[in-house]
């Protein structure tokens, strides 16, 4: 019995070495992009270890405990260890954007997108693959061959066994449970995981990178469980969402607005580093001439569109992931007797588009399945194929005699961008310290961005004599990818260092614009003339409510008070109090700052009939 005991323990321990390997192998990989010093920092912080090892000892001996085979409990653990590590790994080094337990929910689009890019493993990663390959055969030869008195030992021990594959995943489970709640989704230890000497504090990114992967992965779905603030007071939160009355349009005040994401779009001409040899941006000077202007704080770089999208449309700081129905301000519209609809020109399941833009009240979308496809011969249609289509759509409701919302994200523009010269403009002024990957990246991502705003003039000028008040509200989703560990932003010269406020700024900001045709201006009472402040994107729409005059519902209203004293509050817990950039709120403000989430948090989670 003993003897028995002591092989059991044996197995164990050589499993638990097993564990620690893959650990190792997930931490080494976890930094990316980041000094290599943050490897070693991983030990010097205990508990980033711990928690980075927990979970894949638990899974190999979960299935140790269910097979009783040694080779099949590692050879699962390496699949999944090695899958999220790679994954991970590509990811930021690609797009400086690590996986999170919300990417499985997009994971079709993922597949899709990875075609566009040119994968590199390092060769570390093909000597580990096959390293656990060898280890999966010794095992099962040494330990998990069946042989005669293996077969009579296990007649014998039947009851016993199967008490044991019963009982113990049961335990493992339990355990599991328990660690994911009190560790994984824990605030506090995420806090006492802290580890910020080798990387910005600034960069969500490097926060994850900072923890090691495993821990990072796990405590992501804190992101999108829409998790309950620890101050969350229901009653608090009504009390505050009932100070405010449900406001109307007034039926004379009403005009169309079409409102328009553009993917990836920027103004790269405000860098003084920058020289053109063809200006791509001469015409959206001339739309700033006439427009309300100014720039958007977003929360993503180079990717994670849907975050800008859902900000804009719902006036949160932080989004749910929209399964049932949903306030919104596409729903305000439709309740003050607008037709809500829109377009986005790529497939249906991005982002679970679909089901989303229903529950958040459009009354119709079109997608690639059910228009677009047949408009553009079965591609993704490009700006100057969707932004006809919005005005069609536009055009069609006018005989309809109601007003007109309209929400459209395009795709066009979406890296990566090649480092082949693929069109023959060449925009860019090159300098002795440019590479002709650069450059040609560069050209070819500012080709798709000048005819993007050349769609845009030409909508304008569409509208601009139409008797039908109407206004644009457009803008870009985030910056773009600009070659692997933002190579070519770092060719050109742009700051990008989040440490300074110039490169936290240059990081994340992109353009707005929201422009009036005369029949709207006069309907409004306002030119629409103007450089407007730099605001994240859960403000913008309450930026046009406010040139508009209008008021909107109680969240709204909310809404604007908070823009008015906090115009940026950024995911990385940044913000702009009194025109600073700062991460120490002033008492009023972060009580103020609290209430508007506590109330966010009731709105989201209580859909409003």
């Amino acid at each position: 019995m003993k003897k028995k005991i002591g092989f059991e323990l044996l197995k164990i321990f050589i499993l638990t070495i097993l564990a620690a390997f893959l650990t190792l192998f997930s931490l080494y990989y976890s930094v990316v992009n980041v000094p290599t010093e943050i490897f070693a920092s991983y030990f010097s912080n205990p508990l980033i270890a711990i928690l980075n090892f927990i979970p894949v000892l638990l899974i190999m001996l979960f299935f140790y405990c269910l097979t009783r085979k040694m080779s099949l409990s590692f050879f699962i653990t390496c699949l999944i260890d090695l899958s999220l590590t790679i994954v991970n790994y590509l990811k930021l080094a690609l797009r400086s954007d690590p996986l999170l337990m919300e990417d499985f929910q997009y994971l079709k689009e993922a597949l899709n997108i990875q075609k566009n890019y040119v994968l590199n493993f390092r060769k570390g990663m093909y000597i580990t693959v096959i390293f656990c390959i060898i280890v999966v055969i010794l095992l099962f030869i040494i330990f998990d061959k069946k042989n005669k008195s293996n077969e009579e030992n296990k007649e014998k021990n039947k009851k016993g066994r199967i008490f044991l594959r019963i009982i113990s995943p049961l335990i493992i489970v339990i355990i599991s449970i328990v660690c994911l709640k009190n560790l994984y989704f824990s605030s506090a230890i995420y806090e006492k995981t802290s580890n910020t000497e080798y990387i910005n504090i600034w960069s969500g990114t490097q926060q994850y990178i900072s923890r090691g992967l495993i821990y990072s992965f796990l405590h992501s779905y804190t992101s999108i469980s829409n998790e309950e603030p620890d101050y969350y007071n229901k009653e608090i939160a009504i009390s505050t969402l009932n100070n405010y009355s449900y406001a109307n349009i007034e039926e004379d005040k009403k005009v169309n607005i079409i409102g328009i994401m553009l993917e990836a779009y920027n103004d790269f001409s405000k860098f003084d580093s920058i020289e053109f040899e063809k200006n791509p941006y001469i015409l959206l000077d001339k739309i700033r001439e006439e427009s309300y202007y100014g720039e958007l704080c977003t929360n993503i770089f180079a990717g994670g569109t849907v975050s800008t999208e859902r900000s804009f449309i719902t006036g949160y700081t932080s989004c749910p992931s929209f399964r049932k129905k949903s306030n919104s301000f596409a729903r305000y519209f439709y309740e003050q007797g607008y037709t809500v609809e829109g377009s986005h020109p790529c497939y249906q399941w991005f982002y679970n588009r679909l089901n989303a833009n229903e529950n958040l009240g459009f009354s119709s979308y079109y997608f690639f399945e059910n228009k677009y496809s047949a408009l553009a011969n079965g591609t993704i249609a490009p700006d100057n194929i969707l932004f006809k289509e919005i005005l069609n759509l536009y055009n069609q409701n006018s005989i309809t005699g109601k007003p007109y919302f309209s929400f459209n994200v395009t795709y066009q523009n979406h890296g990566p961008y090649s480092d082949g010269k693929i069109y023959s403009d060449t925009y860019l002024k090159a300098k002795q310290n440019y590479t002709q990957d650069g450059i040609n990246i560069f050209n070819n991502y500012l080709h798709g961005i000048e005819d993007t705003t050349n769609q845009i003039y030409d909508m304008i000028n569409e509208l601009r004599n139409n008797p039908e008040p109407t206004v644009l509200i457009i803008f870009g989703d985030h910056n773009p990818w600009l070659g692997d560990s933002n190579s070519v932003y770092s060719m050109l010269g742009i700051n990008l260092n989040l440490d300074t406020e110039d490169g936290f700024y240059n990081y994340y900001c992109t353009p707005y614009i929201i422009w009036a045709n005369d029949s709207a201006k006069e309907t409004l009472d306002n030119n629409f003339i103007g450089k407007g402040p730099t605001i994240s994107p859960c403000f913008l729409m309450s930026e046009f409510f406010d040139l508009a005059g209008y008021t909107g519902n109680e969240f709204m209203q909310i809404n604007t008070n908070l823009k008015n004293t906090l115009p940026i509050v950024h995911f990385s817990g940044r913000y702009v109090e009194n025109s600073l950039l700062t991460n120490k709120l002033s008492q009023s403000a972060m009580e103020k700052l609290k209430t508007y989430i506590n109330a966010q948090y009731y709105w989201s989670t209580n859909f409003k009939k």
